[in-house]
């Protein structure tokens, strides 16, 4: 939805289409911003600098009156604003404007993190590098203000890419997703404890049955994701298996149970059968297929990689 992020209502207006989209609102990034006109605080017009605070940091403001009720609706969720080092690290000549109010973004953040923790509710600040976008132009050097560190020349720095920002929200974000999953591991041991054994290993194999036929999963792959020998897979997929499972291979077939429906809600087919199996370069993965961090590194890796497609589920 396309609008003016000074503009209150559509403050209001995207928390609406979220909620209405998505049934609610789980994370929000303000990442929007400008620089302004350059110039001196002397030369730098009434109207120049009401425009930058008001894109910069009044936005804001009007951002967070809308998407925290809705976060406290959802029962908890995370927030980031988009800051910078200028007018926090460093104080750069021409842009009193921006250097302000990206500081400004600092002290709100503080301050609404303190406000809202108790109810779930995370509050942090990016304050990314030098990074090549539109508004920093088509140079992939930094400006000359740029290369020298408080004031000692340096070597020439150079903007990182914008996808660096945004992984590194999604990794923010991220952390509320490992929390509820968390949170979920343990309502899923009381059901491992609460529960007759032949109900639950039942109603698990038979659903880690059809997940393995669906990822096109081999007999060792789906042994090893249930932590099981390739001989124990063959009794333990067929009716009636007489064995008991551990409480680790209940929650592993629990949490891939669950990643199984995110990635039906979250892709088509046929990415959502075969997302699995092919090579990743998300932050969880470095290259490799899924399935096989996921046989690496256990029952907290799986519930890493639930909670990484939860946040790519719920929009961040």
């Amino acid at each position: 939805m396309a609008g003016d992020v000074a503009d209150k209502p559509y403050a209001a207006a995207l928390v609406d289409l979220a909620e209405a989209e998505f049934s609610g609102l789980d994370a929000a990034f303000n990442n929007a911003g400008v620089t302004g006109d350059m110039g001196p605080v002397t030369e730098m017009t009434h109207a120049s600098w009401d425009s930058v605070t008001a894109t910069n940091l009044t936005s804001a403001f009007h951002a967070a009156k809308c998407q925290i009720p809705a976060l406290i609706r959802r029962g908890g969720g995370s927030i980031v604003f988009t800051s910078a080092f200028v007018g926090h690290t460093i104080g750069l000549p021409g842009m009193a404007a921006y250097a302000a109010s990206k500081a400004g973004l600092i002290g709100l953040t503080q301050v609404l993190a303190v406000e809202h923790g108790a109810e779930s509710i995370r509050v942090n600040a990016l304050l990314a590098g030098g990074t090549k976008t539109e508004m920093a132009g088509d140079d992939r050097k930094a400006p000359p203000d740029l290369q020298t560190r408080h004031g000692k020349p340096g070597p020439p720095l150079t903007l990182g890419g914008p996808n660096r920002v945004i992984w590194t929200c999604i990794m923010i974000h991220m952390n509320l997703f490992v929390i509820r999953v968390s949170k979920e591991r343990q309502h899923m041991e009381n059901l491992v404890l609460d529960r007759a054994a032949p109900d639950r290993q039942g109603v698990a194999l038979k659903a880690f049955t059809r997940i393995a036929d669906a990822w096109s999963l081999t007999l060792r792959e789906a042994a090893a994701l249930a932590d099981m020998s390739d001989s124990t897979w063959k009794r333990a997929k067929k009716p009636g298996f007489a064995g008991d499972l551990t409480r680790d291979q209940m929650l592993r077939l629990s949490a891939l149970i669950g990643l199984y429906k995110s990635l039906e809600l979250y892709f088509n087919e046929p990415i959502s059968r075969d997302w699995v199996k092919l090579p990743n370069r998300g932050p969880e993965f470095d290259g490799v297929r899924p399935v096989d961090a996921m046989i690496e590194g256990g029952l907290p890796k799986i519930l890493r990689v639930r909670g990484y497609v939860d946040a790519l589920r719920g929009g961040v």
